[in-house]
């Protein structure tokens, strides 16, 4: 089994786009997904599954989700590999650095003209 991350875009906010997280984890457990654990109402969510390339697994949630809610979400996921990769090419010191100021953003692709 390998383990991921995935961030659902723009959910819980201001009202919109409403969805508890403890029914989340149930509609994902029903593809096939373990170890469900999702952080506040942010839509964060670590799961195991066999491994899935990102955008089969993006699909399979973005599709679960709007069977079991109705709407659109755009999801990114990531495996564990590629999070530590991400952390590991941080510029800072994180033994001293201020974590609650370092953010780090995730795009589907490069843009155009980069």
């Amino acid at each position: 089994m390998q383990t991921y991350i995935a961030l659902l875009r723009g959910i819980n906010v201001s009202g919109q786009k409403r969805m508890k997280m403890a029914d989340l984890r149930t509609h994902l457990a029903s593809l096939g997904f373990s170890n469900l654990t999702t952080y506040i109402q942010s839509g964060n969510i670590v799961f195991q599954t066999k491994p899935k390339e990102n955008e089969v697994l993006e699909a399979l949630i973005q599709e679960n989700i709007l069977a079991n809610y109705g709407f659109k979400v755009p999801v990114l996921v990531r495996s564990l590999p590629q999070w530590e990769e991400v952390v590991s090419q941080l510029p800072f010191n994180l033994t001293t650095a201020d974590s609650s100021k370092i953010f780090v953003f995730f795009l589907h692709r490069a843009p155009a003209n980069f």
